[in-house]
């Protein structure tokens, strides 16, 4: 069925109406009812707070109370009399006497005091010195054997950690005696202060009131019960000290665990501690749909926030509700009446409108349908319906001109699109080809730095893809300092446009995704098209070509030092062995001449000379020809077992002769135990390591020690000489290296023994190391494994 347009109006008009009237209706009274529960809240806020001020007025006396009792002379009396036998030179009275005298005025204050229960005066032990306590209907001062010790109560420990003046106030709860809790059950409150000895200013001991509450509390519940309303009191954990199941009261105290956070747990951050609000209200939608909640935190010490109780009060939701239904029923009526009313007045507003525009839409169907129409058009109006169909009329007019021209057009500019758009394709392609195939990466950033491409290239130098890194700033591909330098270098050109990279190019450091950084080339250029600033700037990874340069340097400075370490050692050379020769041939022309020949004495001594210098001379070839065997894999091992103690012991005694005559001793610390190798060349590793130690020590000692380890053997060197400096050690077992040429040269040697020794400690499967500081002798540490039988020459 096909409705009119008056029709769809009128009944818009109605429906919207009644959509109006309802929601108006429904947001008014949601928003009364509301309201009424607010101030239903606030009225029971302010009740609470009323009898709050009663129970601070109660715990503001007591507090006073407690700084009067504190300052009473037989406090200070008795820490007098108690600190110098009992007696008081003072006050002129003795410790018992004191102890009276407050008894008395503790007797005052419970006389004149109905809810406080006890008071005491303890010391810092928390051994009770005078207590007076109501016992039934009288007020009794405690004798001696009936005092306890508090140390273990935690008001005693809490209350002597306060300065003085300071006021302790406990939690609420039921009193105890003797660690029970008393029968019939007591709420109290419990204030101190602690005693400080006026003498020497330190703490003594506190006083305590332990006054009874629960009749304060009972008043506050009285003053603000209303029917129909539910009252509960907490302390400010939560536990229960008034509710209306009188199980739960207490139960904290009684070893039950009832706590208003688990029965109403949208109250659980009221108990927080960093929780700084002071009232909480919960609506029907926030706990069963039936009551008004409403829960004032009451502060017990003004200094301590955290000290607090809760008292909240419910109310029936239905309670509230009834108050005001008459109310709401005549509004309800009256807004009736005007609906009605105005669902008449916007039937009639939407006929009127509504004909017309059925005119107008019934021509529009007709034109678009391309029949002959019937209905006329309502030009003659004066308002906004005339000048539409006017308009409309018009239009029709320069459509059908607009409709013979756009065809012709429309002809013509589907050629010029399809060639065109064959020229971008082509042209875009032929663009996209050269940028992915480049070699070198290429990055284009706008003015703030932000990547706007990422080719393959880069891709394979950074190790990102494109969609990580398009979109972020550039300085993600950079190290440090270039990173933090980059937004003020961008900043600096766009404001003075001075070029420091751009079109100059330059060598800088790359950061690849895993944190590696590498050496790159980058050129950067300035790019402008169509009213877009942009920078392209290409890179090339030249890590391989800075490692070639490197090499190379490191080969042409290892040349270099290689030449002149092999022209000192052809010079040491020279000079050491021109020096036996020189000694060899000097002595043969006396022994060649029968005319000459010097006495057989003399005979003897230059015999000696001239073994000497063929044996050194020896040696200096034995060195040579060792470091060529060893250099050319030639040099084999004949092992066998070795007795560590006696081979050690046997070579150092050989060596005692020259080192007694210098005045330097030889230790030997030597594990028993077996080592196979080749002891011929562990004898020469000893005498160059220990020949090279007794040179340089003129005196003190000269130390091997040789420990049995897995596998083999661990010897140390020790010596207290005069030690080398640090930066030569790295190089001292280079072939060649002599750490001072002068003073190396006036004791003699080739440079060649150190390598030598380190290459024969290698071929034992070992290593060697060294420690020293000139001045503080050296230790060559070095280790020799067993050798296996097949390497038995």
């Amino acid at each position: 069925m096909r409705f009119s347009i008056v029709y769809k109006l009128s009944l818009s008009t109605v429906l919207l109406v009644l959509v109006s009237v309802g929601v108006v209706g429904g947001v008014f009274y949601t928003k009364t009812m509301e309201l009424l529960v607010e101030i239903a809240l606030e009225d029971i806020a302010v009740e609470i707070n009323n009898a709050g001020r009663r129970l601070q007025e109660h715990i503001k006396g007591q507090g006073e109370d407690i700084l009067f009792l504190y300052n009473a002379p037989p406090v200070q009396g008795l820490l007098r009399a108690q600190n110098t036998g009992n007696y008081d030179k003072q006050g002129k009275s003795t410790h018992k006497q004191w102890a009276q005298r407050l008894e008395l005025i503790f007797t005052a204050f419970l006389e004149s005091k109905p809810s406080y229960l006890k008071l005491r005066f303890i010391d810092k032990q928390g051994q009770e010195i005078v207590v007076v306590g109501r016992e039934g209907d009288k007020i009794v001062a405690l004798s001696n054997e009936r005092l306890q010790n508090k140390a273990h109560r935690t008001y005693m420990r809490d209350t002597l950690m306060l300065p003085a003046g300071e006021i302790y106030l406990s939690s609420i709860n039921l009193n105890r005696e003797h660690g029970k809790v008393s029968e019939p059950h007591q709420e109290v409150l419990r204030s101190a202060t602690p005693v400080y000895d006026d003498r020497n200013g330190e703490v003594a001991g506190i006083v305590l009131i332990t006054a009874e509450i629960g009749h304060t509390l009972f008043d506050i519940q009285n003053d603000i019960q209303d029917v129909g309303s539910t009252i509960y009191i907490t302390n400010d954990h939560g536990g229960y000290l008034l509710h209306p199941d009188a199980s739960k009261t207490y139960g904290f105290d009684l070893g039950k665990r009832y706590r208003i956070q688990e029965d109403i747990p949208q109250l659980a951050r009221m108990f927080l501690p960093d929780n700084q609000q002071l009232n909480f209200i919960l609506r029907p939608e926030d706990t069963d749909g039936q009551n008004v909640m409403n829960f004032t935190l009451i502060a017990l010490d003004p200094d301590r926030p955290e000290r607090f109780i809760a008292v909240g009060i419910t109310q029936l939701y239905s309670n509230i509700e009834e108050k005001q239904i008459g109310v709401l029923g005549n509004v309800l009526r009256l807004s009736l009446v005007l609906a009605v009313a105005v669902m008449l007045l916007a039937i009639v507003f939407a006929y009127r409108v509504s004909r017309p525009i059925k005119q107008i839409t019934q021509v529009i169907e007709d034109y678009a349908n391309q029949r002959e129409t019937t209905a006329v058009m309502p030009v003659n109006h004066s308002d906004e319906i005339g000048v539409l169909a006017r308009s409309y009329e018009a239009l029709i007019r320069q459509v059908e001109l607009g409709r013979k021209d756009l065809e012709e057009v429309n002809s013509g500019l589907e050629v010029i699109v399809a060639e065109r758009t064959r020229e971008l394709e082509s042209s875009e392609l032929y663009q996209r080809s050269i940028v992915e195939n480049i070699v070198d990466g290429l990055v284009t950033i706008d003015d703030k730095g932000i990547v706007t491409s990422f080719n393959p290239a880069a891709v394979k130098i950074f190790g990102y893809q494109p969609d990580e890194v398009i979109g972020n700033n550039i300085k993600m591909l950079m190290p440090d300092p270039y990173q933090s330098e980059h937004d003020g270098y961008l900043d600096d050109y766009h404001k003075t446009n001075e070029k420091k990279i751009i079109g100059i190019g330059r060598e800088v450091e790359g950061q690849c995704k895993d944190g590696s950084t590498f050496p790159m080339d980058l050129a950067v250029n300035e790019v402008d098209i169509d009213d877009t600033h942009f920078f392209i700037g290409i890179v090339r990874n030249i890590t391989e070509r800075k490692q070639s340069e490197r090499a190379m340097v490191e080969a042409k400075e290892l040349a270099e030092k290689n030449n002149q370490m092999k022209s000192e050692f052809l010079n040491m050379m020279s000079h050491e062995l021109r020096t036996p020769l020189t000694v060899i041939i000097g002595y043969l022309p006396l022994l060649k001449n029968e005319a000459t020949m010097p006495e057989p004495a003399m005979v003897a001594d230059i015999a000696q000379d001239m073994d000497s210098a063929g044996k050194h001379l020896l040696a200096l070839i034995n060195d040579v020809l060792d470091l060529s065997k060893i250099e050319a894999g030639k040099m084999s091992l004949r092992c066998e077992e070795i007795p560590l103690r006696p081979f050690t012991e046997d070579f150092l005694n050989n060596l005692r002769v020259s080192t007694n005559a210098k005045g330097v001793s030889l230790i030997c610390e030597a594990d028993e135990g077996v080592l196979y190798a080749d002891p011929v060349r562990l004898k020469q590793i000893l005498i160059n390591l220990v020949g090279n130690a007794i040179k340089f020590t003129h005196h003190g000692s000269v130390t091997v020690s040789v420990r049995k380890v897995d596998g083999g053997a661990e010897f140390k060197v020790i010596d207290t000489g005069s030690g080398m400096p640090e930066e030569d050690l790295p190089f001292i077992f280079d072939k060649f290296h002599q750490i001072d040429s002068s003073s190396t040269r006036n004791i003699g040697g080739t440079g060649l023994g150190l390598s030598i020794t380190k290459q024969l400690i290698e071929l034992h499967g070992g290593e060697v190391t060294v420690m020293s500081k000139p001045g503080e002798g050296a230790v060559f540490t070095f280790t020799i494994l067993n050798q296996e039988m097949d390497q038995n020459g």
